[in-house]
């Protein structure tokens, strides 16, 4: 009987399954609000399906699995890189909306999640077997620290028995990454790895601990320099100098090396004098120039790696105290963005002369790091302090601050086409008014949390904003620059001050910064080209461009100049066919003026700046959210830049 029964209810089950609707046994299909009012469909991965049109336009229902000839005529093929004209309207005619014959909706950049990233190479260039290319790259960072002081005296035995702790390890990359002027993880990260490729000093960043003495540590407040309390005993010091580079005329060279002497002497009782021009004379110490192995323990490396270093006095290096060496594969200039500039080199070296040890501020001479050519060079006030500290001051100073005779700046090796026009105020829009016309004053230094903001770019997963010499920088929302911004030209060599726009290159990883009518190259910090005419990557691109933005996903760049905006292909190195296009045209929401642009992929997000406003742009449905934006860069990002 319970055997009939069973049969009885399956066979009912069955008669109401074949009798019912289709319709009541599917999903259902989750409706969600959009931000607009209008009703949208959820993918159930995170991300809206709005009905068709735009803004609420024609709220037509569609099933969200109907991918094929969706009507949005706005995506762009990965494949060809190119919008498509907008054919498969998928029961929808847009025809009628289309502002111009110009294919508005072909060239509105839209991105498809769907569509499959190109396997990228990495920036430190992690591919194939990656857990040997991190164990190489730690093999190279603890041969650095090694060599400058932040592991001791190992060789390559110790590193690879594993006689150094994991905890010892992450320590002493936090050291290195304090002298860098980084945000000290302990971890080997991009950053840390490219500027330990960044040419420097040969001295020592941290001193042997028996050759420290804690007491005369000198890290106290915000002064970073240091020294081991050994100085010259008298303030009449000779000097000798055996001999000039190869590669740079030898009144230029010792011009500049006259100059580094006269660094030290405006801010002590020091003087310094030449001996032995004409008859050998004793010296209390000596510079030359080498190459190799040139006559001490420390052989030189070769160009742009380590430029030159010194011996400090009195730390038991018998003839060699005070001796400054410089290598001579290096290209040494006096007055020139090209090469490396021979006087902030030597006065940095004759810091040590005297006793100073490397200081951990960035910007302070004694860094350890060569920060390019700067046109006018003032002695920081952390350099005169620690100086101060062994010889005290000057009794007849010059008036501080004072700039050092510099001489007339000369050409680049390969100078550029097009003369560098000089830096001018750039006009930029502000306030709450979507379609801004007018211009606003120039913020005046004395208000540090207005600047205007000249460039943005995400770089190596790191968002930086730039402002005149400073720069600002995020990562995983913790700000990495020091208050009042970072000093861009400490960070990138010979970085060109003053921007107009910046941007990664989606296909070679290159930094294109650029500048007026140029533009320079980086190959992760150190500059590889430039100055270059922007006309050589396309001649109908403009010069002193407002912004740039790359989108990766395409090999696109897009540049804008006033209210227009241009398309250039990574891959061609052209502009692409029929633009440029009006901003509003090609951007929808956004004003006819941006100043600033960075793309944030992995959030499919633009984000335009005009002005101090800031607006962002929804990849997925090629509008700007203007229910939210504009908002405050400054306040919502730095809080006071």
């Amino acid at each position: 009987m319970r055997v009939l029964s069973l049969y009885a209810l399956f066979a009912i089950a069955l008669l109401v399954c074949c009798l019912a609707p289709s319709d009541v046994l599917s999903k259902p299909l989750k409706k969600k609000r959009g931000r607009h009012g209008q009703q949208g469909w959820d993918r159930g991965d995170g991300h809206r399906r709005r009905g068709s049109g735009r803004h609420g336009e024609g709220h037509g229902e569609r099933p969200e699995h109907s991918q094929e000839g969706d009507g949005s005529g706005d995506e762009m093929s990965p494949a060809d890189g190119n919008a498509n004209d907008g054919e498969g309207d998928g029961g929808r005619n847009h025809s009628s909306k289309r502002p111009n014959d110009r294919g508005i909706w072909s060239i509105r950049p839209r991105y498809k999640p769907g569509h499959a990233k190109r396997p990228r190479k990495g920036p430190l260039g992690f591919e194939g077997n990656v857990a040997n290319e991190k164990k190489n790259h730690m093999k190279e960072a603890m041969g650095y620290m090694s060599k400058f002081g932040y592991l001791g005296d190992m060789d390559e035995d110790d590193w690879n028995t594993g006689s150094v702790s994991e905890k010892q390890i992450k320590k002493s990359i936090k050291m290195m990454q304090k002298f860098m002027g980084l945000h000290q993880t302990g971890e080997l990260d991009e950053m840390t790895m490219m500027m330990m490729k960044k040419p420097r000093c040969g001295v020592r960043d941290v001193q042997p601990s028996e050759v420290l003495v804690e007491e005369n540590s000198t890290n106290v407040g915000p002064l970073s320099y240091q020294h081991f309390g050994q100085r010259w005993d008298q303030t009449e010091i000779t000097f000798r100098i055996l001999n000039y580079p190869r590669n740079m005329p030898e009144a230029d060279a010792r011009e500049a090396i006259l100059r580094a002497f006269r660094v030290w002497s405006d801010v002590t009782p020091l003087t310094f004098h030449e001996v032995g021009r004409i008859v050998p004379e004793y010296a209390d110490f000596y510079i030359k120039f080498g190459t190799g192995y040139h006559g001490d323990d420390y052989p030189f490396d070769g160009r742009n790696g380590v430029l030159a270093h010194a011996f400090l006095p009195k730390t038991n290096s018998g003839d060699l105290e005070g001796d400054v060496h410089f290598d001579d594969d290096e290209l040494f200039t006096y007055a020139s963005y090209d090469g490396t500039n021979l006087f902030q080199v030597a006065a940095h070296e004759i810091g040590h002369s005297l006793g100073l040890s490397h200081s951990s501020d960035p910007t302070a001479l004694m860094a350890p790091f060569y920060p390019g050519y700067q046109p006018i060079f003032y002695l920081p006030y952390d350099d005169v302090a620690g100086i101060q500290s062994l010889y005290g001051s000057n009794p007849n100073p010059r008036p501080y601050p004072n700039p050092y005779p510099n001489p007339d700046l000369s050409p680049p090796t390969n100078p550029p086409t097009t003369t560098v026009a000089p830096p001018t105020t750039k006009k930029t829009t502000s306030g709450p008014n979507p379609n801004p016309t007018g211009t606003i004053p120039t913020v005046t230094p004395e208000d540090p949390c207005s600047p205007l903001i000249e460039a943005t770019t995400i770089w190596r997963g790191e968002f930086f904003a730039f402002t005149g010499d400073k720069y600002g920088r995020i990562r995983d929302y913790q700000i990495l620059s020091q208050g009042g911004g970072s000093t861009t030209s400490y960070f990138f060599q010979n970085f060109p001050g003053s921007i107009d726009a910046i941007y990664e290159s989606p296909v070679s990883y290159k930094l294109f910064v650029f500048k007026g009518p140029s533009y320079y190259v980086y190959d992760g910090l150190m500059l590889e080209s430039g100055p270059n005419p922007i006309t050589d990557l396309d001649p109908s691109l403009p010069s002193d461009l407002d912004a740039a933005v790359s989108w990766a996903v395409y090999d696109k760049t897009y540049f804008f100049k006033d209210e227009l905006v241009w398309r250039f292909d990574e891959v061609t190195q052209t502009v692409d066919s029929g633009w440029p296009y009006p901003i509003q045209d090609v951007w929808v929401g956004l004003p006819n003026k941006v100043t600033a642009a960075w793309h944030d992929e992995e959030q499919f997000l633009t984000y335009f700046m005009s002005g101090k406003d800031y607006y962002r742009y929804d990849d997925l449905y090629a509008e700007v959210e203007v229910d939210l934006y504009p908002r405050d860069f400054i306040l919502d990002y730095f809080g006071c830049f």
